[in-house]
Order: structure tokens, then sequence, then C-alpha cells
């Protein structure tokens, strides 16, 4: 479509719990848009939103696809398995202000921190397009403060060229 199908990702600290959320929107016209996310008074956090063009309109989240990880290691990793031309997405999020390098072989979208006020939040995203055969996401960090990740595949739109 070309209207994008935008993916809202980040992740939330609360009293050192850490949770990460993906939420996606398919627009049926060309639309310009906010997203605002109202956090609890004792929550901290740091979100992105990226635009992907090339994605089913009918499904655009692969069923089944959802992989999620939470551990306390200082390289957090998941695997998603994508097919050839359909976009692997992935966001983590840690009870840490950073700094945390991805793995080079995907591309990183964002990597941000929420510092002070409490307990510091760093959020990062990746994707990669589907190979046929298990992406591995990582990301090598700081420190071994808790972390939850999550991912998904977005499906490619007959027909699309490829993700944008």
């Amino acid at each position: 479509s070309s209207h994008g199908t935008w993916v809202a990702q980040g992740s939330i600290v609360t009293q050192s719990t850490t949770k990460t959320w993906m939420y996606t929107c398919v627009p049926t016209s060309a639309v310009t848009a906010d997203v605002t996310v109202v956090f609890a008074a004792n929550a901290q956090g740091a979100m992105a939103v990226s635009v992907y063009n090339g994605v089913d309109q009918t499904t655009p989240v692969e069923a089944g696809s959802l992989t999620n990880g939470n551990n306390n290691s200082a390289t957090p990793t998941i695997a998603l398995n994508a097919a050839v031309g359909d976009m692997a997405v992935t966001s983590m999020g840690q009870v840490s202000a950073g700094p945390h390098t991805a793995t080079a072989t995907q591309t990183e979208r964002f990597n941000l921190s929420r510092v002070g006020g409490g307990t510091d939040t760093r959020s990062c995203g990746q994707d990669a397009v589907g190979t046929g055969s298990s992406i591995d996401f990582d990301w090598t960090m700081s420190g071994t403060d808790d972390w939850t990740m999550k991912g998904f595949i977005l499906t490619a739109a007959v027909g699309a060229e490829d993700f944008k």
C-alpha cells in the first residue's frame, strides 16, 4: 500500500520491571498522525514509530510470529523465522541507560534512552528482510540488567517490490 503500515514500539519500566510492547496500524488512506503514549505516574519509557511500505493490508502481522524473550544477560537474542521477502521486526527494552550495540546484519531503527527521575530505561529496535530461514536478533549491552524483547513478522503484500 502507498499508505504505509506503522509500527509503534517501545519499553516501559515500572519499579525495575521492564515491559516491551509493539502495536501496528494499517491506515486506509494517507494520514499524518501523532502517536501518544500515556505512562503511569511511576513509569518511565522510551518509544519510536517506524513506517513500512509493501505490507499486506489484510493480514499485516503474520499469525503466530510473536516471539518473546526475558533474561539477565548482556547479550539478549531472539530468533524469528521470516519467509523470503517478509520483514522481521523486533523491539527490546532494558532497565539501563545503555549503551547498546545492534547486530551488524540487521538494520537498527532506534536506540533511545530515558535517564533521570527514577529508573533509567533503554528502548531499541531492529528489522531485517526475511531470507526463508531463522534470523537471530542480538544486542550487546553494557550490563546484565533485566530486559525484555519482542518480535513479529510483517507480511509482504503480493507484488510488493520490497520493504522500505
